[in-house]
């Protein structure tokens, strides 16, 4: 038997699901996401704030979980709006994880110039 939605977010499930026709599987990862988030964010409406906590994600999440979160946030800022609560959009987070550094190509021998080296 499947545990209920937690009732926080069940009407935001609930949209979802009826304006934006998602799955109640994907519903639920939606709202854990925003869950998520919104225990780091005193403050919603605080547009600083809320970007700041992105920021701070995007160091310790990985590339898909930001953005996972993000896509979540994003709806929930448009269900939010059409409840008449206004919620800042987050702004581009700058990609925190590089790429490994390369390392310099050496220079390698031909296999003619390696047998008569060895001759």
């Amino acid at each position: 038997m499947s545990r209920g939605k937690n009732k926080d977010l069940r009407e935001f499930q609930n949209w979802l699901a009826n304006s934006c026709h998602l799955g109640d599987a994907t519903t639920c990862v939606y709202a854990s996401h925003v869950r998520a988030a919104l225990v780091h964010i005193e403050d919603p409406s605080d547009s600083g704030q809320v970007n700041e906590v992105f920021r701070q994600m995007a160091t310790t999440l990985s590339r898909k979980g930001l953005s996972n979160r993000k896509s979540a946030w994003k709806r929930f800022v448009s269900f939010a709006a059409e409840k008449g609560v206004r919620l800042p959009a987050i702004e581009a987070t700058p990609r925190q994880h590089k790429p490994p550094e390369l390392s310099p190509i050496k220079e390698i021998q031909s296999v003619d110039s390696a047998e008569s080296v060895d001759a």
